[in-house]
C-alpha cells in the first residue's frame, strides 16, 4: 500500500459504501464522483466552458475542501451589491 493510501486509511478508514480508502473526513472520491456524475444533467450554468469546468473538479476532488458546486442564482437571498465592483454576497 503506497505511504498516501496508508495514511489516509488510518485518519479517514474505509468508505462503507464501496470498501475502497477514504480520501476525506466521510468522503470516498470514487463514490463522491460518481454521485456527481450522476447529477451534471441536473444543472447547468448555461456555459459549457464553466460547466465541464466544474465538472472536471467534482470528478477529481479528493477531499471536501477540493469540492466545487454550481448554485444557482436563484436559490441566495438577501443579496446585495458591493462597492465599485460587480461583488455580491447571500446569506
Amino acid at each position: 500500500m503506497e505511504y498516501r493510501n496508508l495514511l489516509n486509511y488510518l485518519t479517514y478508514g474505509w468508505c462503507e459504501k464501496c470498501n475502497n480508502i477514504n480520501t476525506g473526513y466521510k468522503l470516498c472520491q470514487a463514490c463522491n464522483s460518481k454521485r456527481f456524475q450522476q447529477n451534471f444533467n441536473n444543472w447547468t450554468s448555461d456555459n459549457n466552458d464553466i460547466d465541464k469546468f466544474i465538472q472536471n473538479i467534482q470528478l477529481l476532488a479528493y477531499n471536501n475542501y477540493k469540492v466545487l458546486e454550481w448554485i444557482p442564482y436563484d436559490r441566495f437571498y438577501d443579496i446585495v451589491k458591493g462597492g465599485f465592483g460587480k461583488v455580491y454576497r447571500a446569506k
